[in-house]
């Protein structure tokens, strides 16, 4: 009996082995170790005291009527113990440990003993691939490795299930990994198109398919927020992007879609070197249809899919569900808001009708300029949202002064200067632009120092105020005005290009120089038209 125990426990930490997590054999006088590496991972598995302390855990449940335990060794790490029992009588028990990639950075796991100290940063990179998200995972991996050892003991299986089955469980550890990975990345919902390039990538190489594919179905609202309609990964050296698509479409638009995943034998039309067996999982329901994932082509042993395939699939299937559903949501009520500002900087803008759509084009030429800048998404997206509101300030200025057509006076100009704090307090308290407030107060700053309200200079203006302080100059001189019509392009560059290093930040103007403006000219020809149809209409 005791051979055919240790041949199980051999199967059992070449399992574990390949996790890269060491595995013990221990009872009240049995003390064995097992460890798949040198260094530090073979030190902590063979250190007599890390060994006792495995063996006082186990004997504690000797009594216990469980077969797999999960017990605490430190906090985020577990000792998975397996009992070795044949009918009713019990023999020693094999353990493992997996732990939290947080508990293998604290070190805590080398406290046992002085000489295990040194070791803790190597320790947790060779654990590394046997940490677990969390308990749950701790004890999904218990259960698999349990009945590996169960199967192992009884004899039912020969040496290459017993392989089939320890390939299973890397899956499974792979499986869950990504789970988790795709867990992580969901928090950045502006970033949706990244997420599913991410996600469908993390997927085809954590299963066992030569293709996988994610189609959805047409929506504006998703479109706008940069969702590929079509993201495809495959085998290059077996199948053309055109297949694929082709395939994957054709499913879409004739199959029966379920949240359940559903193996289609043998897909009408599609050819034969697509796979025997396709995966089709849903995304969203029968009342809110998103898409889909299908996956085909199995690879490994056997062509037939299994639950063990699908599993993985289903789960992705759900979280970029619940992803795309929110990215829907966001867009829509970032779209809402936009709008909203949009139509308050409108209105004021249409107090003068010389200025209409000035708000919009300085917004928008100030996300040319820091696109071109390569600044991140965010500074981009806040840079516009403050050329909308940039003037909002002006609310509080007369009307009279601001349509004036003559120089105004000293008074009058102290009066004008006021509006970027009257705008910065105005919007103050709206938590959503609370980003955007340094470019509504410094926009009107100067390199040199020369400008307003803080006359603060270089690098110490805000970037997006550096920024909005260019396309606030560039449009003002473009269009027409009460006091003057709009000057030639070739002028206003020059001059943009004369006060570079007096009024604007100079690297800035470089990059502002290189643009390509036909998006500013289509939107400053729109608004002379809407100028012009008013005048006559008066």
């Amino acid at each position: 009996m005791d051979a055919i125990l240790q041949e199980a426990f051999s199967r059992f930490s070449e399992a574990c082995g390949r996790l890269g997590a060491p595995a013990w054999r221990v009872d009240h006088v049995r003390r064995e170790a097992r460890s798949p590496g040198e260094g530090a991972l073979r030190h902590f598995a063979e250190n007599p005291e890390v060994i006792e302390r495995v063996a006082a855990i186990a004997c504690r449940f000797d009594e216990s009527p469980e077969g797999v335990v999960v017990a605490p060794l430190t906090p985020g790490t577990w000792l998975i113990l397996i009992r070795e029992q044949v009918r009713s009588r019990r023999y020693s028990w094999a353990c493992t440990v997996a732990a939290t990639p947080g508990a293998l950075a604290s070190g805590e796991l080398c406290a046992v003993h002085p000489d295990l100290e040194p070791l803790a940063g190597d320790l947790a990179c060779a654990l590394h691939r046997a940490s677990v998200a969390d308990f749950t995972q701790a004890e999904a991996r218990a259960s698999l490795l349990a009945d590996l050892h169960c199967q192992c003991v009884l004899g039912s299986l020969d040496g290459h299930s017993i392989e089939e089955f320890t390939d299973q469980l890397a899956q499974s550890y792979e499986s869950s990994t990504l789970l988790f990975r795709v867990g992580r990345r969901m928090g950045d919902i502006a970033a949706a198109g990244e997420f599913i390039e991410s996600v469908l990538t993390d997927l085809f190489e954590s299963t066992e398919f030569a293709w996988c594919a994610m189609l959805r179905l047409p929506d504006e609202y998703l479109d706008r927020a940069g969702v590929p309609e079509c993201c495809l990964r495959f085998d290059a050296d077996r199948f053309s992007n055109q297949a694929i698509e082709t395939a994957a479409r054709m499913i879409l638009r004739t199959g029966r879609l379920s949240q359940e995943p559903a193996i289609i034998e043998h897909p009408p039309g599609m050819p034969e070197q697509l796979g025997p067996e396709v995966v089709t999982v849903a995304l969203g329901d029968e009342s809110r249809p998103i898409g889909m994932i299908a996956l085909g082509a199995r690879t490994g042993r056997e062509w037939a899919v299994s639950s063990h395939d699908t599993l993985p699939v289903q789960a992705v299937a759900a979280s970029v569900t619940a992803y795309l559903r929110i990215a829907r949501l966001y867009r829509l009520l970032h779209e809402s808001f936009l709008g909203t500002l949009g139509a308050f900087s409108a209105a004021l803008d249409a107090k003068d009708r010389y200025t209409q759509g000035h708000s919009e084009r300085v917004a928008t030429v100030g996300r040319m300029i820091a696109q071109a800048a390569s600044l991140d998404r965010a500074m981009c997206e806040s840079i516009y949202i403050a050329g909308l509101v940039h003037d909002i300030g002006k609310i509080g200025v007369p009307e009279a002064l601001l349509c004036s057509t003559g120089k105004m006076t000293d008074a009058e100009f102290a009066i004008m200067k006021s509006h970027p704090e009257i705008g910065e307090r105005i919007l103050r308290g709206v938590p959503l632009l609370a980003d955007a407030l340094p470019g509504v107060l410094h926009h009107h700053e100067r390199w040199d120092g020369n400008g307003y309200p803080a006359r603060l200079s270089g690098e110490s203006i805000p970037l997006m105020a550096r920024v909005l302080a260019i396309a606030d100059t560039f449009d003002a001189m473009s269009s027409t005005r009460t006091y003057r019509v709009g000057q030639d392009r070739q002028c206003v560059l020059d001059e943009i290009r004369r006060c570079s290093g007096k009024q604007f930040d100079p690297r800035l103007v470089e990059v502002f120089l290189e643009l390509d403006l036909s998006e500013y000219d289509r939107m400053l020809v729109e608004a002379e038209q809407a100028q012009a149809a008013r005048s006559r209409a008066a």
